[in-house]
């Protein structure tokens, strides 16, 4: 059976008796077909909600760096549960502070200034 919903598959001709409304489409292929226009793409309404190509490009840069930034709060928080808390380290303390303070600022700013890069 063709179903356009989930593709080719085979059941049982019980179930297929069971469940079938009567209904069927049939196609014949005609010289009309080859005058038929071609649909259009099927991403052409993505094209069209953007002002230029560059601006999509930046967006996706953007939130793939904003995606890698926010990796790195569970990792240093990692460090700081597993090697600060057990070795004492004060120094290690800081420099992981300050790492998470900035990538928390770079991934707040842009939401903060209204820039959508």
């Amino acid at each position: 059976m063709a179903d356009p919903a989930t593709g080719l598959r085979r059941i049982p001709r019980a179930e297929f008796e069971q469940k079938w409304s009567g209904y069927a489409a049939l196609f014949d292929y005609t010289t009309a077909f080859e005058k038929a226009p071609e649909g259009k793409n099927a991403l052409a309404w993505l094209y069209r909600s953007l002002p230029a190509s560059h601006s999509f490009a930046a967006s996706v840069r953007s939130r793939g760096v904003a995606s890698a930034l926010q990796l790195l709060f569970p990792v240093l928080t990692q460090v700081v549960v597993d090697k600060v808390i057990v070795e004492q380290d004060v120094g290690l303390l800081k420099v992981t502070l300050l790492a998470l303070v900035t990538a928390g600022f770079s991934c707040w700013a842009p939401v903060c200034c209204n820039n959508t890069y």
